[in-house]
């Protein structure tokens, strides 16, 4: 049975999950080095404080913009312990 309409938009949304973390990881590095040359070109300090900034904002975009972030995620992981234990069920399989 081919994938329908739903498994296309769960890659595309993956594909764009993927983009954003590596735009993440590509800006801390590029932080992290411009903090290091830092310490002997000082001029760099300011570059890698602005690459954080910038990493900051991308973050806080992503949680104001996803699923309502670690909180919701968090609240809904001890909902879900809380009705498996009121239950008697495995957390795991709801």
């Amino acid at each position: 049975m081919p994938p329908g309409p739903s498994a296309d938009s769960e890659r595309m949304v993956d594909g764009r999950e993927s983009i954003r973390q590596t735009e993440q990881l590509v800006v801390l590095a590029l932080a992290l080095l411009f903090g290091f040359i830092g310490f002997a070109v000082h001029f760099f300090w300011l570059a890698a404080i602005v690459l954080m900034a910038v990493l900051f904002g991308l973050m806080a975009a992503r949680l104001r913009s996803g699923k309502g972030g670690l909180v919701s995620g968090v609240v809904a992981t001890v909902v879900a312990e809380a009705r498996s234990v009121t239950e008697g069920g495995d957390p795991e399989s709801a």
